[in-house]
């Protein structure tokens, strides 16, 4: 059982319509199937202008095919090998060398999910998901937790930002998580090898999730009521301040930890007489404490 907001008369109703209840099952026959890489290669057609070359979005579609395929998909040489490619290296240079603006093709994608799921009570969902991992030479590895294994592993963490309509479902952004040691004296020579920008400064996952939930809204591509989003983030007042903030009718609704105290009403605030030390004379405290 899931709950999604929807604006009813009444307020805020927390169980979808009936016809928004069950998820869409993945039961396509054969002959379904029939001509999807064709529809693939026109779709790709939205996006193949934003390569700087033509073969940079020729390997674009090989790599998303390959994709669809049956099998491992972790690695990028297995993606190669089942869409027919030898040069697997040309394809691991064009995921992780090759000069394209991966940003105008997020905008693009922003625009067409508004195209076809679009909804002006829509849903934006924060979260974080780690990948365990070994070794120590990957971008942003390191000991943190990974909700994949359930416990503080070595892992690589990203931030994404997902959406939710009526219609169908999709990813909108996504931003890797660099612990904060990797900004270290330590650790230069290693942000050098993964290129690492040079102005990148240090986000925890809650900034991350605001600076991508800003540019969707900024933007303006894609309609959304609800920001939604787990414990993690639902616990971070300063978020959901920002949040509350954008206006333009937005809320959340958001997970809070069980042990969270809350104020039944909202407490009367005062100004304390500052003495010149201690809490600065804007800070407010409760009445009568």
């Amino acid at each position: 059982m899931y709950a999604t907001p929807f604006t009813t008369l009444e307020g805020i109703a927390l169980e979808p319509p009936p016809e928004f209840q069950n998820p869409p099952l993945l039961n396509l026959k054969p002959e379904q199937v029939d001509g999807i890489l064709d529809k693939l290669s026109q779709f790709w057609q939205r996006f193949a202008h934003l390569f700087q070359r033509r073969e940079q979005s020729e390997w674009g579609v090989k790599y998303i095919s390959g994709r669809f395929m049956e099998g491992e998909k972790y690695f990028t040489s297995n993606i190669a090998q089942r869409a027919g490619e030898e040069n697997e290296r040309a394809m691991q240079n064009f995921v992780g060398a090759s000069p394209w603006d991966d940003q105008a093709l997020l905008i693009e994608h922003q625009s067409v999910a508004q195209e076809t799921i679009g909804h002006p009570e829509g849903c934006i969902i924060m979260d974080g998901s780690g990948f365990p991992r070994k070794g120590t030479e990957s971008a942003g590895i390191g000991r943190q937790y990974c909700n994949a294994t359930g416990k503080v592993d070595n892992c690589q963490v990203g931030v994404y930002l997902a959406y939710v309509a009526p219609k169908g479902y999709t990813l909108l952004d996504r931003r890797l998580h660099l612990p904060e040691e990797w900004f270290s004296p330590e650790y230069a020579v290693r942000r050098v090898n993964c290129g690492i920008p040079e102005e990148m400064t240090f986000h925890n996952h809650q900034e991350w999730a605001l600076e991508m939930l800003q540019g969707v809204h900024q933007r303006g591509k894609v309609t959304f009521q609800w920001v939604l989003g787990d414990e993690e983030f639902g616990r971070d007042t300063w978020l959901l301040d920002q949040i509350a903030d954008m206006g333009d009718g937005i809320h959340y609704f958001m997970q809070i930890p069980a042990n969270t105290r809350v104020w039944l009403e909202r407490p009367e605030t005062e100004i304390p007489i500052w003495k010149g030390r201690g809490l600065s004379e804007y800070s407010k405290k409760i009445g009568g404490r």
